[in-house]
């Protein structure tokens, strides 16, 4: 077993736990969004109920892409792994592809306003914020 040169300060643990949470939080919110009935979606409010309406099989691929390749960079930045990057490249394509479903496919301009804006625009931060992350340690030597 090879020993890591760099040994990462604090901050970088912290960084990769929260963004294993972000990504938990992500799995489970895709997770729900699978296993929700249509009678259950049929109780819910006009915006959920246009979004179910208007999914493909291309679009919920994408976000399983984003969900699942961004809770593999998470893990390898938690085990130090190079493979961060391309985990979070990964998951970035299947944000953009997720997000050019909801602004452009599914009529999110309608229902994208206000509040609820809030949530795409940190589902994109973050997964730019990862892939910046994951390059930067792999570059100061914290990853192998």
């Amino acid at each position: 077993m090879t020993k890591f040169e760099v040994k990462p300060p604090v901050i970088f643990w912290v960084v990769a736990s929260i963004l294993t949470l972000w990504n938990i939080m992500g799995i489970t919110a895709y997770l729900m969004d699978m296993m929700t009935s249509k009678d259950a979606i049929a109780s819910m409010d006009e915006m959920t109920q246009h979004f179910a309406s208007k999914q493909s099989l291309w679009s919920l691929s994408a976000y399983a892409i984003a969900v699942w390749a961004g809770m593999a960079g998470a893990i390898s930045l938690l085990i130090r792994r190079k493979f961060a990057l391309t985990a979070y490249i990964i998951s970035f394509i299947g944000v953009m592809v997720q997000q050019y479903w909801i602004w452009f496919v599914a009529d999110g301009q309608k229902y994208m306003v206000g509040a609820n804006i809030i949530m795409p625009i940190l589902v994109v931060g973050f997964a730019i914020f990862s892939i910046w992350f994951a390059r930067q340690s792999a570059d100061k030597g914290y990853l192998k």
